[in-house]
């Protein structure tokens, strides 16, 4: 049977950091086209319409 990582054992194949992910994701919105971010914010907003109305004591 092959080993698999432990919980307590480094990540050795990550080759990127938390710091280098994020800004890649921030270069990756800056290069979104006008078309592509009012699609994101009709995507969020229909989410943020969705949680609202999954709160208990609201319709």
């Amino acid at each position: 049977m092959k080993k698999t990582h432990q919980v307590n054992e480094p990540e050795a194949d990550w080759l990127v950091t938390f710091e280098q992910v994020e800004a890649a994701q921030l270069r990756d919105m800056l290069k979104a086209t006008p078309a592509q971010r009012l699609a994101m914010a009709e995507e969020l907003m229909n989410f943020i319409n969705i949680a609202n109305k999954a709160k208990p004591g609201t319709k």
